[in-house]
Formats: C-alpha cells, structure tokens, sequence
C-alpha cells in the first residue's frame, strides 16, 4: 500500500518549467493545467533589465526540468547558476521561430538564437508571437510527459483560440488609429506597433535617461506629429514621460506589460491608447 500511494504521488507530481516573467507563466499554466507549476524569477514591478534573482528563487527553481529561455540579459548567468545546481535542468529557447526586431526599430530577418545583442526581447507583447511560444512550451511539455500528450494538446488548443479572439478584438480597437504615434519611456511596444500598424517613439535611448537636449527634440517632434499618448511603466521612472505630456498637452499612460493575465494585459494596452486617442 506504501509503495502504491509513493507511486501515485510521484504520478501527480507537476512538471517544474521556469520562466523569466509572469506573461509566460500564465501561457505554461494556461497549456498545463495542474500538471505544470511555473515558478517566475522577474516579479510584480521589477526591471527585467537590471534583475538578479534572490537566493529563495534559486532555490524555488532547483527542481526544475526546464528552463524556458527569452533572451533577457539575466538569463544566461542565472541559468548558468541553476544548472550547476541541478544538471538535469533543460534550458528551452521559446521563442524559437519568432522574428526578432531591433531596439532601433528596424525588424531583423533571420535570429532566432540567443546571442540577442541589440535585439528587441518583448517579443510576448504581440499575440501571434505568444501563439509561437505557447507551441513551444506545449511540444516539451509533450516530450517530457508522454501519457498526458493529449491533455497538453487540448489546452494549448484552447490558448490559441483564445489568443487569436484577442489578436482580433485588439485589432479592431485600434484599427481606427493606424498609422498613429505613441511615446514610451522604455521602448518595450516594438513588437505591439508592427503587428497593429502604429509606431513607438522611445524617450530613453540604449537604456540612458534623455539629455536636454535630446528631451527638446522629443518634444518638437511630438507636436509635429500631433502624439497624445505616452506610456509608462511602473519598472522606469516616469518625470521624463510627464516633462514631454506637459509640453504637448499630452496624457501618461500606466499601462503593464509584465501582467500576469496576458490577455487582459494585452488589451488593456489598446483600450488605453484607444482612449487617449480619441480624446478631441
């Protein structure tokens, strides 16, 4: 009887796959329901940029199997430590297939790898590229837990119709306003304006916070382009956001991209562009 319920319980015990921020949580736990936990090292708030895992999230992650790979800075060296703890961990790149772009705007045709260099990571902020990792996540779920093929399958089935349903609500949204301008601190949207035809201006460059100068520039160019709408987010500072809506009679908008809930994160962007956009 012992040896039948230490059976059982080894059965029922989840898959371990850790991610690097709460969006692919959500998609890992969306695919596998109870049978996948996804411990997250980047919490609510912090810089994915600048990030170093504590001790106790180290050690939340030693039992993993895998890791899914994005591409943040912090990745390699993390996994480097988790995997001197634990050989057995598998390091999955997930966004393998996506299309990577530039953090100066010009897309990128051909890298999927993880030497990322200047490339844009926030790769999650447009559905069709979440489609893309949620297939990745589901076909090592699948390799690593064969009985249950079909129970991943169905669920990532699922995601994909959900995912699709908000790909095409989010365009309607902003269908009105292609073509349209938005500023943001931290140029985290690359991936949200190429897919719905609109266009991020960022406020920092490689990181650095504007000179004078450059704010002046930002500020004459977004009157010139008639920009209404600058994001923020709570992981930068917001003074130079609101120094540009002060001069251009501009609005700050709060908006997550780290949301746990992707989708409602997703077009909770376009309903506040949509908003601030359609103010006379």
């Amino acid at each position: 009887m012992a040896v039948l319920l230490i059976g059982i319980m080894a059965m029922a015990a989840p898959l371990k796959a850790g991610v690097g921020i709460l969006p692919l949580a959500y998609l890992a736990e969306r695919i596998g329901g109870g049978r996948v936990e996804a411990p997250v090292l980047v919490g609510p708030g912090q810089n994915y940029h600048v990030y170093e895992p504590t001790p106790k999230q180290l050690a939340d992650l030693a039992g993993a199997s895998v890791y899914f790979e994005m591409g943040f800075p912090f990745e390699k060296r993390v996994v480097a430590k988790m995997a001197s703890a634990n050989p057995n961990l598998r390091a999955i790149n997930v966004i393998e297939g996506i299309v990577l772009r530039s953090m100066d705007e010009e897309p990128c045709e051909k890298h999927h790898t993880h030497d990322h260099g200047n490339l844009d990571p926030h790769v999650w902020l447009n559905p069709l590229n979440a489609q893309i990792i949620a297939r990745n996540m589901a076909r090592v779920f699948k390799e690593s837990d064969p009985p249950h093929e079909a129970f991943y399958s169905a669920n990532l089935e699922l995601l994909e119709k959900d995912l699709d349903t908000l790909h095409a609500r989010v365009s309607a949204i902003l269908k009105p306003f292609k073509g349209r301008t938005f500023y943001v601190y931290h140029p985290a949207f690359g991936y949200f304006a190429d897919v719905y035809g609109l266009k991020q201006r960022p406020v920092e460059i490689e990181g650095k916070e504007p000179t004078a100068r450059r704010l002046a520039e930002l500020i004459e160019r977004a009157k010139q382009e008639n920009v209404q709408a600058i994001l923020v987010q709570q992981q930068f500072p917001h003074k130079f956001a609101e120094a540009v809506a002060r001069e251009i009679g501009g609005r700050v908008i709060s908006v997550d991209p780290l949301a746990r809930d992707y989708i409602a994160g997703i077009e909770s962007i376009a309903q506040c562009l949509c908003e601030a956009w359609a103010q006379p």
